[in-house]
């Protein structure tokens, strides 16, 4: 491979180069793809795991308060706003980043 900057012959797996310092910039098309899957797949976790901590706090607020009470109620409702919100908004972005990534 030939560095863009100073146009010495470098190695193909290396980051920058040993005669200027410039960051090498990745031209394989494999790497791009290989970069762009493990990005998704964080995303994606990303958002099972905002999913699952948010049922998590659903649990726990239910194991706070009396049945039939209006503590529970208005946790309820509260919660039940606020998760919905946030998982229409977690989908939308993973949606997203699917398109854009």
């Amino acid at each position: 491979m030939i560095c863009k900057k100073c146009n010495s012959s470098i190695n193909d797996n290396a980051k920058f180069c040993p005669v200027c310092g410039n960051k090498i910039e990745i031209h394989n098309e494999q790497q791009q793809t290989n970069i762009a899957t493990i990005e998704k797949s964080k995303t994606f976790s990303g958002v099972i795991l905002a999913l699952f901590l948010g049922f998590i706090g659903l649990l726990i607020g239910i194991g706070l308060y009396d049945e039939g009470s209006y503590e529970r109620k208005t946790f309820m409702k509260g919660w039940s706003t606020t998760f919905a919100s946030v998982a229409i908004f977690t989908i939308l972005f993973y949606i997203f980043s699917l398109v854009f990534l």
